[in-house]
Formats: C-alpha cells, sequence, structure tokens
C-alpha cells in the first residue's frame, strides 16, 4: 500500500467519523430542543395532571375505568382534550428564545401563578417516579406556538406548538352523557309527574316511521315522521354541569322510558329547579351500550333545548285541530243579503250635478296678467 492510498484511506474514514459524531450530535441537539424531554417515555405512567391559573385549579386524577376531574367529584374527564394536551407537550420543540428579564414576563403572560394579575396556566403532570411543570403564557401571533418557562428559570420560549387549555373546569368534562343511535330505539313512554302516559310510540314491522299508539281520533300528525323525534332524543346528549345524584330532587319529574333493540331499557327522568334543567339517566339490561350503567350515580344540568326532548306533550306531535269556525256551515254574517246600505239608491250627494264650484268658469284669478312679483 503506497503513501498516496494510504493518505486517501486515511481522509475516508476521517470523513465518516466526522458524519457519524455530527449525526450523534445533531440527534442530541433535537432532543435538547424537546420543551419536556422526558415526557414521551412517561405519558403511560401519569398518574395525575393539573391545570393552575391565579384564580382556579384543575386536578385530573387516573381512574381504573378512565381519567376524573377531581373538581367535580371525580366524573369522567373529556379523554380526547386530556390526550390531544399531553401529546402536544410530548412533542413540542422550543424554536426560539424570548425574554429572560422577570420585568418582561407580565408581556408574554408567563409571571408565577402567585403573583398577583399572572395570566399563565401551570400545567404540571406527576407518575410515582416522574414530574414535570411548565409555565404556559400567550399564544403567538400570527403563527402556531405558545410561550412557555419553565418555573425553575428565567428563560422565556417560543414553542412550535399551540395548546388548549380549557376555559374552566367545567370544559374538562366528558359532554356527551349518553349517545344511542336512533335506530336502536323500539319504543318510547313519557309520562307526567303523576305517572299518567302522555305519549307512547313504537316501532312496527313495516312502517318507514315510528307509530303514535295513543294517537286521538279524528287527530293527525303535524308530519308522517314526527314520532321519530322522540327517538333521536337519545342522541349525543350533552350537559351543562353534573352533580352526584340527590333522590329527593326527583320527586315532581317527568319520566321517558326507551326500550332498546337490544332488550334493554333506559329511563330519563327530568324536572326544573331553580330555573336550571336537569336530566337523571338509569338503565337496565343493557348488553352493547356502555357506559350507561354508571350514569345513575349523576344528575346532569343540561341545556333548555336538550330538556325540551324529554318533556313534551301529545299536541307537539299532533296538527292543530280543525278550528270549530271552519267546521260550521258559512256565518250567518256571509249568508245574510246584500246589506241594506248597499241597496240603497247611489247616494244623493253622488246624483247631483257637479259641483258649481267645479263648474265655474276659470277663476277670476287665473285670467288676469302674470303677476308682478313674476
Amino acid at each position: 500500500m503506497n503513501q498516496k492510498t494510504i493518505v486517501l484511506l486515511g481522509i475516508a474514514i476521517l470523513s465518516m467519523a466526522i458524519l457519524i459524531w455530527g449525526q450523534r450530535d445533531a440527534g442530541s441537539t433535537n432532543e435538547s430542543k424537546l420543551l419536556l424531554a422526558s415526557l414521551k417515555e412517561n405519558l403511560n405512567h401519569l398518574e395525575k395532571v393539573e391545570i393552575k391559573t391565579a384564580t382556579e385549579s384543575i386536578s385530573l386524577v387516573r381512574l381504573d375505568s378512565g381519567w376524573g376531574v377531581s373538581e367535580k367529584h371525580l366524573y369522567s374527564a373529556d379523554l380526547s382534550q386530556l390526550s390531544e394536551l399531553l401529546d402536544e407537550l410530548s412533542k413540542a420543540k422550543l424554536v426560539e428564545k424570548k425574554t429572560s428579564r422577570p420585568e418582561n414576563f407580565a408581556i408574554l403572560e408567563v409571571r408565577n401563578i402567585d403573583v398577583k394579575g399572572s395570566k399563565a396556566s401551570l400545567v404540571s403532570g406527576y407518575a410515582s417516579d416522574y414530574s414535570f411543570s411548565v409555565l404556559i403564557g400567550k399564544s403567538a401571533q400570527g403563527r402556531d406556538g405558545h410561550f412557555v418557562r419553565r418555573p425553575d428559570e428565567s428563560q422565556v420560549w417560543l414553542t412550535d406548538k399551540s395548546f388548549e387549555l380549557g376555559e374552566s373546569t367545567l370544559s374538562w368534562l366528558d359532554p356527551v352523557i349518553v349517545n344511542i343511535d336512533s335506530e336502536k330505539i323500539v319504543k318510547v313512554d313519557q309520562f307526567d309527574a303523576s305517572g299518567v302516559v302522555k305519549i307512547s310510540v313504537e316501532r312496527i314491522a313495516d312502517e318507514e316511521n315510528l307509530v303514535l299508539r295513543n294517537l286521538p281520533e279524528g287527530r293527525r300528525l303535524r308530519y308522517p315522521s314526527v314520532a321519530n323525534t322522540l327517538a333521536r332524543s337519545l342522541v349525543n346528549v350533552r350537559l351543562i354541569d353534573v352533580a352526584p345524584h340527590a333522590p329527593e330532587k326527583w320527586h315532581s319529574s317527568s319520566r321517558s322510558e326507551y326500550s332498546l333493540d337490544d332488550g334493554g331499557k333506559i329511563t330519563v327522568r327530568a324536572v326544573e329547579l331553580a330555573e336550571k334543567k336537569w336530566l337523571h339517566v338509569s338503565s337496565l339490561e343493557l348488553t352493547e351500550i356502555e357506559n350507561v350503567g354508571q350514569l345513575d350515580k349523576w344528575d346532569f344540568q343540561v341545556a333548555d333545548y336538550v330538556y325540551d326532548d324529554f318533556v313534551k306533550n301529545l299536541d307537539d306531535l299532533l296538527d292543530k285541530e280543525p278550528s270549530a269556525v271552519l267546521d260550521k256551515e258559512p256565518s250567518a254574517v256571509l249568508s245574510k243579503e246584500p246589506s241594506a246600505v248597499l241597496d240603497k239608491e247611489p247616494s244623493a250627494v253622488l246624483d247631483k250635478e257637479p259641483s258649481a264650484v267645479l263648474s265655474k268658469e276659470p277663476s277670476a284669478v287665473l285670467d288676469k296678467e302674470p303677476s308682478a312679483v313674476l
């Protein structure tokens, strides 16, 4: 091997070593730019996530059945929202240094939450042998990202990710109470507060629409498919707020019973208290609908339009009754002979010759020469 070959071989080895070192260094650099470098590997071990501001604290806790909101008696948290937040935090990179001067923290809304007037959100996560905390400030304008600061550091960074933190404790609740396809409903009975049946509809073979069983004689439906609206009452029913079930407040409630095609039955009670609308959901012998069996532990505040689906009256489904006026023979008023007023001869006023005023010759005023003024 001559000297030239040895030199070329050495250059090649050196180039390869530089390339390998550069790649390893680049990987290290990318890892160091992550906002929370170890979060991704610890996501499945987190037991608690907290979101705190100067005025509110939200605690999301891992349960056997998922995650719950501590401030709402561990009612189910919105799992998709929590998963999205943790995923974004685990992938977020620090893309641009900003201020490190405490007097500028207020501008970017990254002051500690115990400072009066702070607008930051402190997001923390806890596992048995891992934890993280980060202050999230205002969002960047004209681009994705938030301004962030680690609580024990003075350096503020801009991230490449934006974070949805919710507006309040209520925004972290799983919003859907129950969601059952209307085609699964085979019968609906609605009762008033005294237990009397108001409406009964049922799915009958070969009938395109649900059939109203207690249709009054001589009445007709408002439109052919109107009874189907009762079966749609259980589609995507959403809450405003939730509270532990209090049996004493349901004594004067109305009741709706839904029979399902799998043999199960769902009962929904509805009551208005202190100008708030509430539902209570319970179930029997369900085989396919998930999580419904746990709903009877809760009372749900709902919007007016949701509540209205469970307190319908029979008249809501029926066409208006034919007016008594239309059922009668034409009114005697209309059957009278033309009014004596119309029978009279034309008014003497109309019989007169054109008024003397109109028959006069043109006014002497008009005969005069144009006015001197003109």
